[in-house]
């Protein structure tokens, strides 16, 4: 397994990945919407000055991800 900084235009990658997250959870929540999809998050925030973007990648197949920013306190 790689894991390296996301590459432009792997963010909708990661918000499909977190979509399926979101799925597989409703057998533990069955109020989350069936129809919910992430859309244009992650291509947006990783361009934001003190976030990072990490993918982990298997087979050249992203199957992972890792997102951190910087919150001023």
């Amino acid at each position: 397994m790689l894991i390296r900084k996301a590459n432009p235009g792997e963010g909708p990658v990661c918000d499909a990945l977190l979509t399926r997250l979101i799925q597989t959870e409703r057998q533990w929540e069955p109020n989350l919407d069936e129809t919910f999809t992430v859309c244009d998050n992650y291509e947006h925030r990783m361009s934001e000055e003190g976030t990072l973007l990490l993918v982990a990648e298997e087979n050249d197949e992203i199957v992972g991800f890792l997102f951190g920013f910087l919150y001023p306190s």
